[in-house]
């Protein structure tokens, strides 16, 4: 299973992953879904060449938190900055993004992390009701 997940680069494959577990397992237990959705953070960011997702508290861990992203080619970084207004570009290297308080728990900041990075040419979220 790992390994496969591994070799996994489009959403619509991790789809159809995700749906042959639970044809062979039945449901899917939380701790394997968050697999998925790891696998699926991975490969939307591959898509736009983003190497890192980070936090930065640099303003202590009272401050505000910032979600970076730190890409590998500038023209692609670029472009993802249009997709959203939440996005402050930094230098070529690193997009950010101030997160509110309630997007640092686990369901709400991976949904806002599937929205800041589309997948052109994919059907969508690899999530099918996990």
């Amino acid at each position: 299973m790992y390994r496969r997940l591994g070799r996994v680069r489009t959403l619509d494959t991790l789809k159809d992953f995700r749906q042959e577990m639970r044809d062979r397992f039945g449901a899917i237990h939380p701790t394997v879904e968050w697999l998925f959705r790891l696998v699926e953070v991975r490969v939307r960011a591959d898509s736009w060449k983003v190497s890192a997702l980070q936090f930065d508290r640099s303003q202590g861990e009272s401050g505000p938190v910032d979600l970076v992203l730190v890409g590998r080619n500038p023209q692609r970084l670029a472009e993802l900055a249009r997709t959203s207004t939440r996005y402050r570009r930094a230098d070529e290297h690193h997009l950010y993004c101030r997160l509110k308080p309630h997007e640092l728990t686990d369901d709400i900041l991976y949904a806002l992390i599937v929205s800041l990075m589309p997948v052109r040419g994919e059907s969508g979220p690899a999530q099918t009701g996990g």
